[in-house]
């Protein structure tokens, strides 16, 4: 009985888990769209200090990450595809940094995907951050 009891609740508890887990992704802001340059390089009033609250090209920053953002991928194609950094990262030379809008939380503080690259300008990795 007690093992049939912990067993349910063992699979409950997993169930839970996973339905969280696929929630959580599901409502994650930068799964919202698939990448669409245009709409990138028109995001509402996107300056150096960082776009509004509209979150537009913070929608499709997974999308850009898994399909575009490639390790390997060279500076200049990056760049070529977002245009240039809007900002000085406080990664250093290596890297790019382009605001996203206000996305995540209470909209309070603005999002950003960074892209960082090796000593041969080849992409390593990318994430968003808050500031």
């Amino acid at each position: 009985m007690m093992k049939s009891l912990l067993r349910t609740v063992g699979w409950v508890a997993f169930a839970l888990i996973a339905g969280v887990m696929i929630l959580r992704d599901m409502l994650d802001y930068r799964n919202q769209a698939d990448f669409d340059p245009v709409q990138w390089h028109q995001a509402p009033s996107c300056v150096p200090d960082g776009c509004e609250a509209a979150c537009v090209r913070g929608g499709m920053a997974r999308d850009l990450q898994m399909r575009h953002l490639k390790p390997g991928t060279h500076r200049p194609e990056v760049i070529a595809l977002l245009g240039n950094s809007e900002s000085r990262p406080p990664q250093g030379r290596n890297s790019l940094e382009y605001s996203l809008g206000m996305c995540s939380g209470f909209q309070m503080d603005f999002d950003a995907l960074v892209i960082m690259f090796d000593e041969n300008d080849r992409l390593t990795r990318s994430w968003t951050e808050q500031h």
